[in-house]
C-alpha cells in the first residue's frame, strides 16, 4: 500500500464521512455519538427522551446503514471517519 504523502493523493476520509452523514438520520447520527461515550442503550435512552426500545432501533439502524459488527465497531467507525469528535484530555 503507497503513503498518500509520498504519491500527492489525498485520503479519501471526505467522501465516506459526507456519505455516511446522509446515509444516517440526525437522531442515528446522535446515538452513535452517545456510543461511542459508552452510554448503554437505557442511559441513552435517558439522555434523549425516548424509549429504551427506541434507542435500541436506532442503535441497529445505525450498525445496519455503517456495516458495523458491534457496538464497538460502530464507535470505531465514527471516529475513524471522523463523524464524533477524539476527545484527550
Amino acid at each position: 500500500m503507497s503513503d498518500p504523502s509520498r504519491t500527492g493523493s489525498v485520503p479519501a476520509v471526505m467522501p465516506i464521512v459526507d456519505a455516511t452523514i446522509r446515509v444516517l438520520s440526525a437522531r442515528e447520527f446522535e446515538v452513535v455519538r452517545l456510543v461511542a461515550e459508552g452510554l448503554t442503550d437505557a442511559e441513552i435512552a435517558g439522555v434523549i427522551g425516548i424509549t429504551e426500545r427506541t434507542a435500541r432501533a436506532h442503535v441497529a439502524a445505525a450498525r445496519s446503514k455503517l456495516q458495523a459488527r458491534s457496538r464497538t465497531h460502530l464507535a470505531v467507525l465514527a471516529l475513524r471517519q471522523r463523524l464524533i469528535p477524539l476527545d484527550i484530555d
